[in-house]
Parts: C-alpha cells; structure tokens; sequence
C-alpha cells in the first residue's frame, strides 16, 4: 500500500481560502447599506478586496492536487466527479428558478413554467454565485490533457506564453 503524506501547508492554504471567502460574503451584506463617502464602506470593500483571493486560491489548490504526480484519476472517476457537480449545479439552478413560484411572484403558467424552470435552468446560465461550477468541471475534463501536457517543460513554457499574451495583453 503507498504511504500518502500530507502536506500540512495545502491545509493552511485551504483554512485561508475559507476565510477569505467568508469575508466576501459578510462584507458584501452590507456595501448597500453605507454611502460611498463612509468609513465603514471603505472598511467592506477593503474587506471585500482581500476576500476576492479565496476563490483563486481554491482553484489553484484543487490545480496543484490534480496535477501532482501521486495524484492518479481513471476516466471513469473523472466523469463520476464531472457528472455530480453537474447534477447539483442543475439540481440548485432548478430550486433557485422555482423560489419565485412557490413564494407567489410568479404564476404557475405552461408558458411560466416552460421560461423559469426549463429554459432558464438549462439556457440562461447559473446563478452569480454559482460561477465556479461549471468551471471546475471544465477544469476536471481537462486535467488529464494538462497533466501530461505539463509534464514537458517547453510545452508548459508555451502555455504560459499564450496565457499572456491572450489574457494579460488583451482587454477582457
């Protein structure tokens, strides 16, 4: 059996992450709250700011787990993986598309129905918050092409290049 050994600052990246992301959503409670021109406005966007690094640090925690070498995935454990994230993702979409019906704003129509909890769970895309999902699941499809891909230096250089002249130059 292979003896895994765990890397204790994977952890503390994971506990700030938390924390960070916790401090986008505290701070963002209240940015309507205050006027632009108060101390305590300034306080939550700093906040807010800081926050904004604990979503980038997941990704690139679940990028240096996925891609390390002792990390070993079957296709069939990728899909599995790829397919319940994209389950609950629909499953969430579904429940936030139907809170409008069952609290009464929206009339329980054919056409209603069809717009809200077809075509907007399945066309409209997901809810602000939820934008990582179908991104982690392009980035699981993905890791096993980027996995041997980085594995040679020059192609990983190459990568790097194009990521910066397609994203770091061009306006986005």
């Amino acid at each position: 059996m292979k003896e895994q050994t765990r890397c204790v600052y994977f952890d503390v990246i994971r506990i700030v992450a938390c924390i960070l992301v916790v401090c986008i959503h505290v701070s963002a409670m209240d940015f309507t709250v205050f006027e632009e021109s108060v101390g305590s406005w300034f306080v939550l966007n700093v906040i807010n700011c800081i926050g904004m690094n604990g979503v980038p640090l997941f990704f690139m925690l679940s990028g240096a787990l996925m891609l390390a070498d002792t990390y070993t995935i079957t296709f069939k454990k990728l899909f599995r993986k790829v397919l319940k994230l994209g389950a609950l993702y629909y499953l969430v979409l579904f429940v936030y598309n139907l809170v409008p019906f069952l609290r009464g704003w929206v009339e329980w129509s054919p056409v209603m129905i069809r717009e809200c909890l077809i075509e907007g769970v399945l066309y409209e895309g997901g809810v602000y918050h939820l934008w990582f999902l179908p991104v982690m699941m392009l980035l699981y499809l993905l890791t096993p092409i980027l996995k041997e891909a980085f594995r040679k230096p020059k192609v990983c250089e190459y990568f790097l290049i194009l990521f910066f002249l397609g994203e770091a130059l061009l306006y986005t």
